[in-house]
């Protein structure tokens, strides 16, 4: 449920049991003065009435925690991973007739990554271009595909792309205090801060170890890119999920236009799912082909 629509439903909830309240101690007064049954009647409403309000109150405490985990400013998204499952089982990579052209080294080998998966050659590309090289385990390597992107591991992904800037002069100050100095990510976080690509949540905090959503890696993709001013929205969105009105339109049509995401086919529309979490594998995907397509400026190898 929607954080405001419970908030919503919480606030009239509390109205109500407020309303009904005052009024069944005015009318329990007045049958108590007729036929002396008003006490126990009106001890049983006010029972009814208290539930309400505790349900009003949960509501709203849900809205509230919702609204408050909203990103500090329009093109940022929550981080809160969704709890339902993809609707299809048509993947948005299945539409690709072939793979990129790119062909991995033979020693770029992952244990969770099959010879014949669809994404092998953008993991692959992103180990052997040093941004991703996966978890060195024991007796092998690991890049778990189907695990979400954290917002430290994006910041640590653009780092990287944009060539790991020396010119850049971190702050004496953390600017969060879930990225303390001795943070493993905090040069980078502090860059990703720096460049405008993002600021953080309300509460003051980065949320490092949280996923980004699929509609917060548009954003950060769409301004890591630079803003792209010259892009024209089209007058009809793209996928049924993204209206017009959706904070991140723009970001989401930008990746759309550039060939960089398709989304799902449905069979009667496409669906982006901007709340669901990114994946690892597909995460290799949108930077292979935005910075392949000549989307986005890099400088490594």
């Amino acid at each position: 449920m929607h954080p405001i629509l419970a908030f919503i439903i919480g606030s009239v909830l509390l109205v109500l049991a407020v309303l009904g309240t005052l009024f069944n101690n005015k009318s329990a007064r007045y049958h108590l003065e007729e036929d002396n049954k008003g006490a126990a009647w009106g001890a049983r409403a006010n029972s009814i009435w208290g539930a309400v309000s505790l349900i009003g109150i949960a509501f709203s405490a849900v809205g509230i925690v919702g609204v408050l985990d909203t990103e500090q400013y329009a093109g940022l998204a929550s981080e809160s991973p969704p709890v339902r499952e993809p609707a299809s089982p048509v993947e948005e990579f299945e539409y690709l007739d072939q793979s990129p052209d790119f062909v991995p080294h033979p020693f770029v080998e992952f244990q969770d990554v099959l010879a014949n998966s669809q994404f092998r050659a953008y993991i692959a590309w992103m180990a052997q271009t040093g941004i991703d090289s996966g978890f060195n385990m024991a007796t092998h390597r690991e890049f778990r595909p189907g695990g979400c992107v954290q917002r430290q591991t994006v910041a640590v992904f653009l780092y990287r792309i944009a060539g790991e800037p020396t010119d850049f002069t971190l702050p004496r100050v953390e600017s969060f205090p879930d990225v303390p100095v001795g943070h493993n990510s905090f040069r980078q976080i502090e860059w990703l801060v720096s460049t405008g690509i993002a600021r953080g949540f309300y509460d003051g905090r980065f949320h490092p170890g949280v996923c980004l959503e699929r509609q917060a890696a548009a954003a950060f993709l769409y301004r890591f890119a630079g803003r792209r001013e010259d892009f024209v929205t089209p007058a009809r969105e793209s996928f049924l999920d993204v209206s017009v009105r959706h904070d991140f339109f723009r970001e989401i049509e930008w990746l759309a236009n550039t060939g960089v995401v398709e989304g799902w086919d449905m069979g009667t529309h496409q669906e982006f799912r901007p709340t669901e979490p990114i994946e690892r594998q597909a995460m290799a995907a949108f930077l292979y082909r935005a910075f392949n397509g000549g989307h986005l400026q890099g400088n490594f190898s």
